[in-house]
């Protein structure tokens, strides 16, 4: 009886310890509040958050996708839209188990994100790209390879030119030009061929 005792009462240790591990993973974390503050050398966004989460930054194009894993939202969603040089709307949409913060830009930024607690907090910097500078003085780009309409093929091949002697090739020798030969004047001789 002692041993049956003794794994009911390990039981029941084993299942109460585990209860506030289950409830702690039930209640998550939730957003509290989302601030927007603009000035001129960019603007930051902070996530209030009720403890501590994990998140995902992407930037995509004309946006930033944050992703609160495991969070939910516990506040009102913030304004469509805002007054901000480079912020256009912040929306907040839950995505399965997480939470997802859709910040759409009016143009392209850098960003940095780092997490505070004691609060929790995540706050996002957002700073302008600087405009390229235009040059002044622009000078000739030089290319390596001729613009295409430089070289134009002929329709017609061009009649053949005699190649010089020495550039003839060999194979058929050509035959000299006929030139008239005279023959020397007969002289009488006599049988010894002395005249």
């Amino acid at each position: 009886m002692s041993k049956a005792r003794g794994r009911y009462l390990l039981t029941l240790i084993l299942c109460l310890s585990l209860i506030p591990l289950i409830s702690a993973r039930g209640e998550g974390t939730r957003l509290m509040g989302l601030r927007c503050r603009s000035s001129d050398g960019g603007s930051r966004i902070t996530l209030d958050l009720s403890g501590e989460t994990r998140y995902e930054i992407t930037p995509a194009r004309g946006k930033i996708l944050i992703t609160l894993k495991g969070c939910e939202s516990g506040i009102v969603p913030p304004p469509n839209r805002l007054e901000d040089k480079l912020i256009r709307s912040i929306s907040i949409k839950p995505v399965g188990g997480d939470l997802m913060v859709t910040i759409e830009l009016k143009r392209r930024a850098n960003l940095s994100a780092f997490m505070t607690r004691s609060p929790y907090k995540l706050i996002v910097d957002l700073y302008p790209l600087p405009k390229p500078k235009p040059n002044p003085d622009p000078k000739p780009q030089l290319s390596l390879t001729p613009p295409k309409t430089a070289v134009k093929s002929p329709l017609r091949r061009p009649p053949k030119k005699p190649l010089p002697p020495q550039l003839k090739p060999e194979g058929k020798p050509e035959p000299k030009p006929l030139t008239p030969v005279t023959s020397p004047p007969v002289e009488d001789k006599d049988d010894t061929g002395f005249p």
